[in-house]
Formats: C-alpha cells, sequence, structure tokens
C-alpha cells in the first residue's frame, strides 16, 4: 500500500487557498499532536498524528491486513461500519487566544462527523468535498482544552437516509457495491464502483487548526479573466472575514512582472462574510499567451493579493502583517464552439473536402423538451436569478429502439436494462419525432474548443482519485500521474464527478504542463435529494471550490454531473415518474450549480451534465432534452462490448468522445503482488473478486474469440495448467483492449475533417487505476503500462499516420495537430509473415545469400510515395491501394501470410525537427493469419542514465505479432506490443518510476517476453489442451530470468569473452540508433527529391492510388 506519513497534499483537497500567508502566531496547528482514536465500544484504542484512516492505522498495527489484498475489502469492511472518535487535548497559545475571533478550521472530514469541544457540542459535519470554519472563542479556556471528532459509518448514515427519504432515489449498481452513495456528499467511488472495491472509510484527510484574528481573515481569492477588445481584465473578488468590531484597511493586486498595479481602501462594518472586487486592465500586446500542450508555450504570470488592515484592531496592536494569497494567471481566451456542423466545418476548413454532400442545414431532430408532459424550463436572463421563462415538454424517457435507423447495426444490451441503449451506428439517422423529412443530411451541431482562437483536438483521458484513500494520495504520486499524461501528448484530463475535486497541485501542474482540465461537479450516475438542508450543503461546496478552482487557466469547462441525464433512462423509477426526477435534476444541476456558475464565473464554459445534447440556447438557457447518447449533438460516452472493437463501423461519428474504453486486467506483475497462486487461474474467485462490471469476463471472452484462437476450456485440469491458461488469458486481455482502443481512437482522430462527423476530442476511460483490479485504465495501479497505453501514445501524437482496412483497400491516413501545414514522406513496405527456410542468410556471407536468393523469393515489397502535404490541424488520406495488387506485387503473398507496414517521415522545418510515425495493417483476423513460431531475443542491456536501460528485442525468420513484454520492475517502456518483422529488431528503454533507478543486470533478469504466436497458435492450444503441462507457478522461471540465473554460474574467463562481445554490439547498436530514428524502418531504398515545394496549405492532398 502506498503511504506517506506526512502529506502536503491532502491538506489542500478542499479549500485551502494556494499561496496564503498568514501571520504565524496567528495559526496553531491541531496536527502534530497526538491524537486518541477509539472504536465505539472502546475495545480498540491507537495513537496517532494527522491526517489520518483508522483503516490505515489499524493496518499499520497488524491488527488488520491490507483492505487491497486479495478479500482484504470485505475482511475489513467492519471497520467503515464502526464509529471512530478523534480526540486530543490542547492549551491555546497566548498569541492565538488573545484575538477577538478564534477559528477552528477542518480542512477535509471524511464525511459525517459530530465535532465537540470541551465535551459540547459545536458542529455536525457531512461533505466530504468542502471546508468548515467553525467560531470557537467561546467555547476555549484557560489551560488544557479538548476536542474529539466523532466519525460516524457514512454506509449506515446514507443507507438511512435513503430509506427514509421521502420517494425512492434509485442508486447505480455495481458488482460488489455498497447502495446510496447519492445520500453521501462522499466520493461516490467509495462506496464501489465498476473498477475498483467499495471501503467505505472515514477519517480526517485535512489540516486541522486553529486561527485567531482581530482583523479582517483574508480567507481567499476568487480570480476571474475576461477578454476585452485590447486587454484581459483581471477581476479579483477576495473573500474576508470580518469579525464583530469590524475592520478597515487596504486591499491590493499586483501583477510585478507587468508593472500593474491597483488598490481600494475598504470600511469593513459589518461582520461576517466580505466580498469586494478589483479589477486590473492588462493590455493583450504585453502579455504572452498561454497554450495547451503542442500548441505553444505555458507563459504564467504572478499576481499578489493584499489585505492590510488599518483599523482599530491593528492600532491598537501597533500593527498586523499584511495577508497575502499568490496566484500563477496564464493569459488565454477560451470558447465552447457549438454550432451548426456546416458552419463549423466551414470555419474550420477552407474547402468542405471529401464527405460533404449537398447544402443540407441542420435538422431540427432533438430539440428542447420533447415528451407527453409538461415541464417547465428556466433560464438566466439578464443577470437575474433563474427565472421560469416557457414551458415545454419534458423528455419521453421511453422511445422505442425502432426511433432509429441502425443500418444493419444494434444497439448495446450489456447492462442490465441497456448500458447504452441509444447508440446508433455511425450511418444512423433518427427518424421518429421531430425528425425532418430529409432521407439523407448532415445535420447535429459541432462541440470543441478554442483556446485563443484556435481549434484544439482534445486528446486525454479520465483522471480517477489518485487511490481508495485521500492521505494515499501523495504528491509523488500526483506528480508521477501526470507524467504518464504528458508522456502520452494528452493536453486534457476530465476530473471525473464520481470522485473528489483534486487538490491545488493538480490545478498548479496542469496549469505549468499545458493539460487542460474538465472539472465536474462531483455528481456520478444517479439522481440527488433535493431537500433544502441538502441543497444549501450543495450551495456552499460548489462555491467554495469554483472559487479555488475555475481561475486556473488550465480549467476550460466546468460539468454539473457525470452521466446523470443518461441515467434518467436506466431505472424504472424515473423512467415510470419522469416529471418528478427532471424536476429533481433542473433544480439541482441548472438552477442551483449553474447558477452559481453564471454569477461566479460565467465566461466559463458550463455543461449540466455529461453526455448531454448541449442547448437550444444559452442566453436564454434552454437546454436541449432527448438521448444523451446521441451523436449528432454534445459529447458521447460510447460502451459497446457486443460489437466488434477492431471494425471502424462499429463506432459513432460522435463530435467529443468525453468517455470511451475498453477493460482489462493489471499487468501480470501487479495483479501477482495482490493476490495468491489460487487466484491465478481463468474464472478463479480471486479473479472474478477483481471484476467488477457486470458479466464483464464473459464478454471479453466473447471479443477474444472473433480475432484470436482460443483453448477448448480456460479451465486446467491441474493448477500449474490453469495458470498457464490464466497467462494466456492475460495476454489476450491486454492485446484486445489496446486494438480495439487503436481502432475506436484512430477513426475519432482522422474525423476531424470529417464534415458529417468532426470529432474534435477523445478523453479515454480512464487513466489511473485504484487498486489491482479489472478496470478500463491504460496504467495499472503500480504504475506500469498496458499494451493499451502505447497505442494511446501513438495516436495522440502530433503527427501520426494511420492504417485502415476498408473494402479491399489499404488505406494510409496521416493526422497532424500542427498549426502549419505538414510534408512527409510515405514507405510502404510489405514484408512476409516468415521468411524462406534459408532465413537471414541475405544478410550472411555471400553462398548463403546466393542459396537464399536460389529459393525464388524477394525478401519485401517497397515503395515511397514524397512530398505528400497535410493540410494544419487536418487529417488526410493518402494511400488507397489495392490489398490485390498489393500482394500481387510480392511473389507467393496471400492474405494469411503477408502484412503492410507504412512509415511516415516528416520534413524538417526551422521549428520543428523530422519525425516518424508507422503503422501495420494485416489483411485478415489474427485467427486467420499462418504464423511460424519466432525465436526471440533480448540483448544489448545498456544503461543509459541512472534512471533508464536501453536494450534490443529482435525475432529470426519468422515474424513475431504483438509482441509485450513485462518487468517484474516497476516503471514503464517507451513502446510495447510490437510487431517485428522477420529478421528485423527494436531498440526500447525502460524508465524506472520518478525519483527511482534501475539497473541492467536487474531489468536483465526482470523481463518476460511473449507473442502472438505462443498465445495463439494452434500448438499451443495443443500444447495447453494436451500434453506437457509447465510447472507450478511458485517455481515458474520466466526466460530471461532463467538466462540471467545461468549467466552467473558461467565461469570468469567466459563473462569477460561475452562482456567484450556486448560492448562490440552496444556500439552498433548506438550507431544504428543515430542512423534511423525509427526502431523498425522499412527495407527500402530512398530515392533522392528532385524537386522541393511548398505545398498549398489548404490544399487537399489527393490518395495515391497505388
Amino acid at each position: 500500500m502506498r503511504r506517506a506519513a506526512a502529506l502536503a497534499l491532502v491538506g489542500a483537497l478542499c479549500l485551502a487557498s494556494a499561496g496564503l500567508t498568514l501571520a504565524a502566531s496567528n495559526v496553531m496547528s491541531l496536527d502534530a499532536l497526538t491524537w486518541g482514536v477509539t472504536n465505539a465500544n472502546g475495545t480498540i484504542a491507537l495513537k496517532t498524528k494527522l491526517p489520518a484512516y483508522p483503516i490505515n492505522l489499524l493496518q499499520e498495527k497488524g491488527i488488520v491486513q491490507d483492505p487491497l489484498y486479495r478479500f482484504g475489502e470485505l475482511e475489513t469492511r467492519w471497520v467503515a461500519m464502526d464509529t471512530w472518535t478523534f480526540a486530543t487535548e490542547f492549551t491555546v497559545s497566548e498569541e492565538v487566544a488573545k484575538r477577538s475571533s478564534v477559528d477552528l478550521v477542518l480542512d477535509g472530514v471524511d464525511t459525517f462527523a459530530t465535532v465537540y469541544l470541551n465535551d459540547k457540542q459545536i458542529a455536525s459535519l457531512e461533505n466530504f468535498h468542502r471546508k468548515y470554519l467553525l467560531p470557537v472563542k467561546s467555547q476555549l479556556k484557560p489551560g488544557v482544552n479538548t476536542l474529539k471528532i466523532v466519525l460516524a459509518p457514512a454506509i449506515k448514515v446514507a443507507i438511512d437516509r435513503k430509506a427514509n427519504h421521502p420517494y425512492w432515489i434509485p442508486t447505480v449498481t455495481q458488482l460488489g457495491n455498497i447502495d446510496a452513495y447519492n445520500f453521501a456528499r462522499k466520493p461516490a467511488y467509495d462506496f464501489g464502483w465498476d473498477w475498483g472495491p467499495g471501503l467505505g472509510a472515514a477519517g480526517i484527510y485535512g489540516a486541522v487548526s486553529l486561527v485567531g484574528y482581530d482583523t479582517a481573515l483574508l480567507r481567499s481569492a476568487h480570480v476571474r479573466q475576461v477578454k476585452a477588445p485590447s486587454s484581459f481584465l483581471i477581476r479579483v473578488q477576495p473573500e474576508l472575514i470580518v469579525p464583530a468590531s469590524g475592520d478597515a484597511g487596504l486591499l491590493t493586486i499586483e501583477m510585478p512582472a507587468l508593472g500593474l498595479k491597483a488598490e481600494k481602501k475598504l470600511d469593513l462594518t459589518s461582520s461576517g462574510r466580505a466580498l469586494p472586487e478589483l479589477e486590473l486592465a492588462v493590455p493583450a500586446d504585453s502579455v504572452d499567451l498561454w497554450w495547451p500542450l503542442g500548441y505553444g508555450e505555458q507563459k504564467l504570470y504572478d499576481l499578489t493579493v493584499t489585505w492590510t488592515s488599518s483599523g482599530a484592531s491593528a492600532a491598537a496592536s501597533g500593527g498586523v502583517p499584511a495577508a497575502t494569497i499568490k496566484r500563477r494567471v496564464g493569459f488565454r481566451t477560451v470558447e465552447l464552439v457549438e454550432k451548426p456542423l456546416p458552419e463549423a466545418a466551414a470555419e474550420l476548413f477552407s474547402a468542405a473536402g471529401a464527405g460533404w454532400e449537398g447544402s443540407a442545414q441542420p435538422g431540427n431532430g432533438v430539440r428542447a423538451c420533447m415528451g407527453m408532459n409538461n415541464c417547465g424550463q428556466y433560464g438566466w436572463v439578464d443577470g437575474k436569478k433563474w427565472t421560469f421563462i416557457s414551458t415545454e415538454m419534458t423528455p419521453n424517457f421511453d422511445f422505442p429502439v425502432s426511433g432509429y435507423d441502425f443500418a444493419g447495426a444494434f444497439p448495446n444490451s450489456s447492462f442490465p436494462g441497456g448500458d447504452n441503449p441509444w447508440w446508433n451506428h455511425r450511418y444512423g439517422v433518427w427518424t421518429g419525432w421531430g425528425a425532418p423529412s430529409l432521407a439523407k443530411r448532415v445535420e447535429g451541431e459541432s462541440m470543441y474548443f478554442k483556446v485563443n482562437g484556435v481549434p484544439i483536438y482534445a486528446k486525454g483521458a479520465n483522471i480517477i482519485p489518485l487511490h481508495t484513500l485521500p492521505v494515499n494520495a501523495t504528491d509523488e504520486l500526483l506528480a508521477e500521474t501526470l507524467d504518464y499524461a504528458t508522456d502520452a501528448r494528452m493536453n486534457m484530463l476530465r476530473v471525473w464527478g464520481g470522485g473528489w475535486y483534486m487538490p491545488d497541485s493538480f490545478y498548479d501542474a496542469c496549469d505549468e504542463k499545458g493539460i487542460l482540465v474538465w472539472q465536474e461537479t462531483m455528481f456520478a450516475c444517479a439522481s440527488y435529494p433535493r431537500d433544502t438542508k441538502f441543497m444549501a450543503e450543495v450551495a456552499d461546496e460548489v462555491e467554495q471550490q469554483i472559487r479555488r478552482i475555475s481561475w486556473h487557466p488550465s480549467v476550460v469547462i466546468w460539468g454539473g454531473n457525470n452521466e446523470i441525464e443518461a441515467s434518467l433512462e436506466w431505472y424504472r423509477e424515473t423512467q415510470n415518474n419522469p416529471a418528478l426526477f427532471v424536476h429533481d435534476y433542473t433544480e439541482l444541476f441548472i438552477s442551483t450549480i449553474g447558477g452559481l456558475m453564471q454569477e461566479l464565473v460565467p465566461e466559463l464554459p458550463y455543461v449540466d451534465s455529461s453526455p448531454s445534447n448541449g442547448v437550444v440556447s444559452r442566453q436564454p438557457f434552454i437546454k436541449r432534452w432527448g438521448a444523451a447518447w446521441d451523436q449528432r449533438y454534445g459529447d458521447v460516452h460510447h460502451y459497446n462490448y457486443d460489437a466488434d472493437c477492431q471494425d471502424f463501423n462499429n463506432f459513432p461519428m460522435a463530435k467529443f468522445v468525453s468517455e470511451h474504453g475498453w477493460p482489462s486486467f493489471p499487468t501480470w506483475p501487479t495483479f501477482k503482488a495482490a493476490t495468491s497462486e489460487d487466484d491465478w487461474a481463468v474464472f478463479s474467485p480471486g479473479m472474478e473478486f477483481r471484476q467488477r462490471h457486470f458479466n464483464k469476463t464473459l464478454e471479453m471472452t466473447e471479443q477474444y474469440r472473433k480475432h484470436f484462437k482460443l483453448p477448448k476450456s480456460w479451465t486446467g485440469k491441474d493448477k500449474a495448467e490453469s495458470f498457464a491458461k490464466w497467462k494466456r488469458y492475460l495476454y489476450l486481455n491486454h492485446v484486445q483492449q489496446a486494438l480495439c482502443i487503436d481502432t475506436a481512437f484512430s477513426y475519432w482522430r482522422r474525423l476531424r475533417s470529417e464534415p458529417q462527423g468532426l470529432t474534435m476530442g477523445i478523453l479515454y476511460w480512464q487513466l489511473n487505476d485504484v487498486w489491482a483490479g479489472a478496470s478500463w485504465s491504460g496504467i495499472d495501479y503500480e504504475g506500469r503500462y498496458k499494451p493499451m497505453q502505447h497505442r494511446v501514445k501513438h495516436q495522440f501524437a502530433d503527427f501520426v499516420l494511420q492504417t485502415v482496412l476498408d473494402n479491399g483497400h489499404a488505406q494510409v491516413f496521416l493526422v497532424s495537430d500542427d498549426t502549419a501545414p505538414t510534408t512527409a514522406a510515405i514507405d510502404l513496405t510489405v514484408h512476409r509473415l516468415a521468411e524462406p527456410a534459408c532465413g537471414c542468410a541475405r544478410d550472411a556471407p555471400a553462398a548463403d545469400a546466393a542459396a537464399c536468393a536460389a529459393a525464388g523469393t524477394e525478401p519485401v515489397w517497397s515503395k515511397r510515395v514524397t512530398d505528400v502535404t497535410v493540410p494544419a490541424l487536418n487529417s488526410a488520406l493518402v494511400v488507397n491501394a489495392s490489398v490485390s495488387e498489393l500482394l500481387a506485387a510480392m511473389p507467393k503473398c496471400t492474405p494469411t501470410t503477408c502484412f503492410l507496414r507504412a512509415t511516415a517521415t516528416t520534413k524538417a522545418t526551422k521549428n520543428k525537427p523530422a519525425s516518424t510515425s508507422s503503422a501495420e495493417l494485416f489483411f485478415k483476423d489474427f485467427k486467420e493469419l499462418k504464423l511460424e513460431r519466432p525465436n526471440l531475443q533480448l540483448s544489448n542491456f545498456t544503461q543509459v542514465t541512472p534512471e533508464s536501460v536501453s536494450f534490443v528485442v529482435s525475432t529470426d525468420r519468422a515474424a513475431a505479432l504483438l509482441v509485450v513484454i513485462d518487468s517484474d520492475l516497476k516503471g514503464r517502456l517507451d513502446n510495447n506490443m510490437i510487431n517485428l518483422a522477420p529478421c528485423s529488431s527494436a531498440t526500447l528503454t525502460f524508465t524506472a518510476p520518478r525519483g527511482g533507478a534501475v539497473g541492467h543486470k536487474a531489468l536483465k533478469a526482470s523481463l518476460a517476453v511473449t507473442s502472438l504466436f505462443e498465445n495463439s497458435h494452434d500448438d499451443a492450444v495443443a500444447a495447453e489442451d494436451g500434453a506437457a503441462a509447465p510447472v507450478v507457478p511458485a517455481a515458474v522461471a520466466e526466460p530471461v530470468a532463467a538466462a540471467a540465473a545461468k549467466e552467473d554460474e558461467k565461469s570468469p574467463k567466459a563473462k569477460k569473452e561475452e562482456k567484450k562481445e556486448e560492448k562490440k554490439e552496444g556500439g552498433a547498436a548506438k550507431e544504428e540508433g543515430a542512423k534511423a530514428p525509427a526502431a523498425e524502418a522499412p527495407v527500402a531504398e530512398e530515392k533522392k527529391e528532385e524537386k522541393k515545394e511548398e505545398a498549398a496549405p489548404a490544399k487537399e492532398p489527393a490518395a495515391q492510388q497505388l
């Protein structure tokens, strides 16, 4: 378990103002005191400092096991069902005690708590997501004071509240989860989700302190940025807590680097909360703009907000030090572009391009409030409070699926009741209510972001909480997780609404790295109550979080919730009483949260739900009701486990994909560390316990059957055979996930230039994990990359080559996120899956090469296409070759014996060096390919830096497809799941986690390598189902580890000779790497360019017919 004793991060999880400086003598921290922790009946008594969770303390004392190991979640559930009391004693410092006002500050309490000071109740808390300031001056006494925080079991409280609510509100159900999360302002995932356990733990994760003050207390500073024609207006609204005696003073905001300063004298006569405003006009031409990753630099400017008291209290004490809050501001504009497709396409492209038909206008398919029952629509009118503006029709959430023309596709039925009932085929056209009579038309609206006027293709993921417990979410873990994002060239992360608001350090890092943030309010997948107390608590929470988060330049959109609009279609209760639940929805997400957004930061785009169909109008606000999954409007969450995920036709032409994924288990080393040998079998209780999505193991297995050769049974006759089958299952599990993601991302990336698609964003589900279980993540719990993450890296590159098999043609697309046109050369190479018996002899002595030539076959066929130009911010089909003609060009080539590799090499420019991108194309499913056993070798282990080691993976005369390499060490490879042509090699680099190191010997001993042949070939099936049984799991020695052990037994003389040989090989590998940046360069000679021309920026490149 990841654990840190002292955490800078957790104290900032709620509202702690970044850069807040107060006089140290005015603040008394209670964290370092000794706190007693006891359970309800007093049988457990522990000592700790803060922050702390009882379940961690119990584990450290050996009273319970790790809740994340094997079935520990169930074995430790009693901890969450008990009541825990934190108690301490303290004497108030003289500096604090003499102040006229003293507040107890609670930065983070999880969740339902009663607070006692000197045995008197002073507060009842019930919100994980907010910070509390409790006035305690009158309760403090001279000498020793006692403070108790009693934490009630959130599970019991939530279930009781749900049972006693006036009407039943359903909760989304996952395997092994706990009911009623929507009745607690606690992270929803803490009750269990379909990718993680439900610990339901209670604890104190934030700082606890006393703050004394006689003058106004500067608590926070809300910063807005509004673009005027020639300037940026920086509007600052500090939050001052004024004592009963009032205060006066000087409020100052300053940007030192720009020489700008504004001041305002304040006379604060009323006690309580004061929200003064101050503004700086920053000339636009005096600053460098802040840009997302890949589009420019991330320039940040210091802004200081200072409150200097000059009131009577300050004068009486001889002056009070000024309180200061510091911010780092980036200047940028943000626009969420929601326009009819023809208009949006015309703005994005100077020419419509391929796929545009006629002069169709957007249809009026899904419009506001369709259905049978009346409902009130509310809007923000002229800056006033949300007011009733019209009567429309409520949505009818029981439309028949026949309302869509699916063009041969079918809806998904994997989730009970329909996980995604409104999913439609990419050619699907709405033919039901509100549809125009045109049979074929371009309709819908765009959804994409412009930053500083430039269209941004959003490439990223959904980030979930960093751990099951916030006290284990260290700064180091956060930094490492964001490293993963930038390693894949991500420029956007969506903070999912079922977790927690991220700490200040997350948003600071996103500002610095150029990662855009889609911030959601913490609501997910079910309706919530709307009683007065609940709504007031939510309003306080959301206002705090908007003021804390929204000013960051990286935050470009705020979402009301995750999938709650869509969930109105999931449950019988919501289907049978839509008017009631739509009213609840409108009150919470449009009137309350939407109203706060309009009041506090109206310039920041707000969407009430994800996915959603956007709005008919923002002024006044009129929501477009309808099927939330409709691909024509707004964003889409796409999950369809029944359809073939390697056929791009099965993916919707969505405008913005804010969720999409395919599940898999963790890598083998990570799974092994959290389980025992009894769990290492397909369908074992231990495996299924870590699979929390309904029926997912069977669904995944059916997908494998479409593409791979599977054993007759996944059950072994003994433990050893079961283990062998499990390892094979895990391999296919990872490879299939990667191939699914690659197909979907490839399609959506090239749709950026398809007017009927205009896809401008992919945020996959999900970036990270909270335990070693099945999930949709690309990076597992221990920080190891699954093969999928490497395909994400490929598709998210700023320049990417794609290969597509479509209607008997091999197509090559280029996708560029560059703001300038990109010129490249394309190398096409056809390889056999295996060379003739003479193998790689063509690289050997002349006599062997002649013998190989006598076999009558050429090793490869290649062709180069030069001077292909992709317009700026565009995608283009650059090669469209008949597969039959390609195969005919290579003797004895068939769709099952050969494959295509395409490599694009860009021309270097003044601003960018040359780069390469390559991909393979197979003409048949993997299960139909005629493979031979490759001889995979790992060699040339070289220490690059203390943190990284490079090595070479190679094969002989047989191609090695889908080569996956695992390491028992924590860290990541720069590439994996690679395809090696016969007689070829690739150089890979392994990097240790942040702050770690790795040696070449240790790495060599830790590696295991396998490929498609060993996991999918008939011989492998026969061996598994019949003959030789592998050794038992505990004695399994991975091939490379065994080789390393043998090496240790060699004589010193033999080792010395081998070292000389390795030195020679290492030098040769270095030279080879310097010549060719691509690890697998195609075997083809480059022709000299006869003519160099600048391509016209707006010209669409013609696809080459070969």
